[in-house]
């Protein structure tokens, strides 16, 4: 049995030495235009993925972001948000139970209305949210398990590019990359959301001193 295994792994190691050397280009776009609009770009991509934009880009004050956050949760009838634990206070809406996620369970995360976060970066040439799961973002199940998301976006934190935010988070982070509700087709090319996470995002773009 050894002889045949190593005869099995001489005839890999040889055709991998006989097998050509290929090079591969690496001219990656890493910067927009200087007459596109990053923000402009990021929102027509959002709406594109069927996401909701409420653009506060002008706000700074966290009262009225929460009034607004308030607002979107009455209108869907969300009767209660989970959040995670490095959420700022001033950002959590007085209108429903607001539940800190310690070790929530999935079934507890369920039966949660929406989950409320804010992130990391994001990306206006793909309408990519990127979260990086630090205290003010929380773990990828409360992100992906109750039915809404509502996403912060600093309007700040946008950047052109994919490799512009991995150069700003670095390669190794554990990231969740939100790029709109999650959808999915079947074999005859419907629709459906919500399959792989959230059924809705909302994003809330703001201008919101830290």
């Amino acid at each position: 049995m050894s002889n045949t295994r190593e005869r099995v792994l001489t005839a890999v190691r040889s055709a991998s030495e006989a097998m050509p050397t290929t090079s591969f280009s690496r001219n990656y776009r890493t910067s927009l235009e200087p007459s596109d609009s990053i923000l402009e770009l990021f929102i027509d991509r959002l709406l594109d993925y069927r996401a909701t934009v409420i653009d506060l880009r002008l706000e700074v004050d966290a009262d009225k972001i929460r009034t607004e956050i308030e607002a979107v949760l009455a209108e869907r009838d969300i009767a209660s948000v989970a959040v995670p634990v490095g959420l700022p206070d001033g950002l959590r809406p007085t209108c429903v139970p607001v539940v800190e996620d310690r070790g929530l369970t999935n079934s507890e995360l369920d039966v949660t209305g929406a989950s409320l976060t804010e992130s990391a970066i994001s990306v206006a040439l793909s309408g990519t949210i990127l979260l990086d799961h630090a205290g003010n973002q929380g773990r990828r199940a409360l992100t992906l398990i109750p039915d809404t998301h509502i996403c912060l976006v600093h309007i700040e934190s946008i950047v052109g590019t994919l490799p512009e935010a991995i150069a700003k988070l670095g390669p190794r982070k554990v990231m969740t990359w939100i790029s709109g509700p999650s959808a999915t087709s079947d074999i005859e090319l419907v629709r459906v959301e919500g399959v792989h996470g959230p059924r809705n995002l909302i994003v809330l773009l703001h201008a919101l001193n830290s």
